[in-house]
């Protein structure tokens, strides 16, 4: 049994690591401009690059880490990850060309594909339900701030020294943080676990998860909205910066800025009030959980017709300020229900699955739609192309309450088909 003192150091720790992984992913897009301007790019290759490349192996790769995790040490596997991320980061600011730099950004996926699964599992192991959406909420912060720094340390690096120095920078810390967390991140025992005839914890195969997510259609209607909210928000974040600046014309140290209090600041706030709210009414009724998704959603959507289309840069602002703490609203309450809606030796794998499809066609259809559209307006529209390119999400965001909805609905049911998972099947072959 871990105590609560090493299990808070431990979720800090994982934080760290999360913030990390944000930090080293983010910072391309803070630098969107300087590198579209060195490489003469259009936007349909910076979305592609910022987008699809990465997500196409961030999420493949992390199915069969998320497996590894199931039968291994957590620990191990995000010590070797934050270590090649880390590596990669700082590879990146030595590319000569597109394509040097899409293979940097292709080996910077590849180590984070193994970051996020098992830091999942972990917490489900640290905390009780009752407490995980407020310790989700907390470990979620990393998105917010490592968007936050990536665009701090993008913006006023990159105007000092360039845009390689700024790889550089947010790159190095990882390889020391590696060092904390293989001395003092535990791994402790899995919770519920099932045992083969020998006695050995075995860990459930891949076509077992996926039928099981299947069955699950809180878990289906779950997977539809966070790939929707994924989209938009991936959307949000590459081309924000863009945004301010060639429609509001706003240098890249002001803009940095005004990105790092809206995405980083209002995220963080964003994501402790979702873990607390879940928490909170949840211990009334566990369909508040995601109750609270679908209402988030539905109050944004104005302020975000009216940030993409006023031509004050302040109202542009102010506007933007709610839907950038509803960003990833949604994260903490799924991160907290999707253990309890698997197997205990599922959760690892369950967590990458749902990673793979919300980061596959969130992040990586999502940047690269908004530059293909922009790029499609750009003759009529100019400079203003991106305005409604980014007006499009919208839609997508609409489309995700839907779901979210649903999902509430059906969560009761599931819950309680999910709690006779361990204690009802037989074992799973370990594959």
């Amino acid at each position: 049994m871990i105590s609560e003192r090493r299990r808070n150091v431990a979720l800090f720790l994982l934080l760290l690591v999360y913030t990390s992984s944000f930090l080293d992913r983010s910072i391309l897009v803070s630098l969107i401009e300087p590198i579209k301007k060195e490489f003469a790019l259009a936007d349909s290759q910076l979305g592609f690059l910022s987008g699809f490349a990465f997500a196409l192996f961030y999420t493949t790769l992390g199915v069969p880490l998320a497996i590894l995790a199931d039968r291994y040490s957590r620990k191990n596997i995000i010590l070797a990850s934050l270590t090649v991320w880390s590596a990669m980061t700082v590879l990146t600011g030595f590319a000569q060309n597109y394509t040097q730099l899409a293979l940097a950004r292709v080996g910077v996926a590849i180590g984070e594909a193994g970051g996020t699964p098992p830091a999942y599992s972990l917490i489900a192991d640290y905390y009780p339900i009752e407490k995980r959406a407020t310790a989700a909420g907390i470990y979620s912060l990393g998105v917010p701030l490592g968007i936050l720094l990536g665009f701090l340390v993008g913006g006023f690096v990159s105007q000092a020294f360039g845009w390689r120095a700024a790889f550089f920078v947010v790159g190095a810390p990882g390889l020391l943080l590696a060092v904390f967390v293989y001395f003092l991140l535990p791994e402790p025992e899995r919770t519920a676990p099932v045992a083969n005839a020998d006695g050995v914890q075995a860990a459930s195969g891949l076509m077992a998860v996926i039928k099981t997510m299947l069955r699950q259609r809180t878990i289906v209607h779950l997977l539809i909205a966070a790939t929707l909210a994924n989209f938009v928000g991936y959307g949000h974040l590459s081309w924000l910066g863009s945004f301010f600046g060639r429609v509001h014309g706003l240098d890249i140290s002001t803009r940095s800025i005004i990105l790092a209090l809206l995405i980083g600041i209002c995220g963080v706030i964003g994501n402790l009030a979702s873990g607390r709210l879940a928490d909170y009414l949840g211990a009334r009724d566990v369909r508040w959980k995601i109750w609270i998704l679908p209402i988030g959603t539905a109050i944004t959507l104005p302020f975000i017709a009216v940030s993409f289309t006023t031509d004050n840069v302040i109202l542009s602002v102010i506007m933007f300020i709610l839907p950038a703490i509803a960003g990833s609203f949604w994260l903490p309450p799924v991160i907290a229900l999707l253990p309890n809606l698997v197997g205990s030796r599922m959760r690892a794998t369950a967590g990458s699955l749902l990673l793979m499809i919300t980061n596959l066609l969130g992040m990586g259809v999502g940047p690269w739609f908004i530059g293909v559209v922009s790029d499609l307006l750009t003759p009529q529209f100019g400079q203003d192309a991106i305005r409604y390119a980014l007006l499009t999400t919208g839609i997508f965001s609409a489309w995700s309450l839907i779901h979210f909805t649903i999902a509430a609905r059906t969560l009761k049911a599931d819950l309680a088909w999910a709690a006779k998972l361990d204690r009802a099947q037989p074992p799973h072959p370990t594959i």
